[in-house]
C-alpha cells in the first residue's frame, strides 16, 4: 500500500495507475480477455476454440463448424460478457474463423 494525497492507497489501485501512465493498460487487458474466455463460453466451447486479442479485435479459431456458428450467433453477447469481465471495453469486434 502506498499513501498519497493523505489517503492509503491499495497496491492494485497503484499498478492500475501505473499501467495507464506508461500505456500497457489495455495491452494487459487484452491478455485478461483471453483468460476470461473460457469463463464465458464455459469448458465445451473452450475445448473447441482458441483465441487472442489484437488492437480491440479478438480472433477466435473454431475446431468445429458447429461452434463457430453458435458463437457467430451470439457475437454481440460475447463482446459484451468479456468485456464486462475485465471491466473496461476492450473487445470491440470478434472475428470468428
Amino acid at each position: 500500500m502506498g499513501i498519497r494525497n493523505g489517503r492509503v492507497r491499495h497496491i492494485g489501485e497503484l499498478l492500475g495507475t501505473m499501467f495507464e501512465e506508461v500505456g500497457i493498460a489495455t495491452p494487459i487487458a487484452a491478455v485478461d480477455v483471453c483468460a476470461e474466455w473460457s469463463k464465458v463460453v464455459g469448458d465445451f466451447i473452450s475445448s473447441k476454440s482458441s483465441v487472442t486479442c489484437k488492437n480491440g479485435v479478438l480472433y477466435v479459431k473454431c475446431d468445429s463448424s458447429v461452434v463457430a456458428k453458435q458463437l457467430a450467433m451470439n457475437r454481440d453477447g460475447l463482446r459484451s460478457a468479456l468485456n464486462n469481465k475485465v471491466g473496461r471495453e476492450i473487445v470491440t469486434k470478434i472475428v470468428i474463423r
